[in-house]
């Protein structure tokens, strides 16, 4: 369990730093919009840290198609969560939406974890 709890954080750390990295570079270098530079990132990170979770994380053997949909679906929650959270960061508060993006993955990642590791690649 601490091996994959390492792993997880890592492959997490690494993915948080891709699509805050990326929400940053969207909005302040490009200056694109949050909603849809948030929500293309979220969706793109998501994919990336199926096939980590999958394969070095969990080193699941349960048929990949079942565990693709379970996973989408935990990360249609967080998603929707997700864009909850930057729109309320971004209606309510003056901080920039990379410091919003960032701090829902205060959060996200100790429920995802636990479900993953339950209900998803536990095979």
């Amino acid at each position: 369990m601490a091996g994959q709890l390492k792993r997880f954080l890592t492959a997490g750390l690494g993915t948080v730093g891709l699509y805050v990295g990326g929400v940053w570079f969207g909005t302040e270098i490009l200056n694109l919009p949050a909603r849809p530079v948030n929500a293309v990132l979220y969706v793109a990170v998501t994919f990336i840290a199926f096939a980590l979770n999958s394969k070095w994380v969990f080193a699941s053997e349960a048929p990949a198609r079942k565990t693709l949909i379970l996973y989408l679906l935990l990360q249609t929650l967080g998603v929707v969560l997700n864009l909850i959270w930057v729109e309320l960061g971004l209606r309510f508060t003056p901080l920039y939406p990379w410091i919003i993006a960032a701090s829902y993955f205060v959060i996200w990642p100790f429920l995802s974890f636990n479900a993953q590791k339950r209900y998803i690649f536990n095979r």
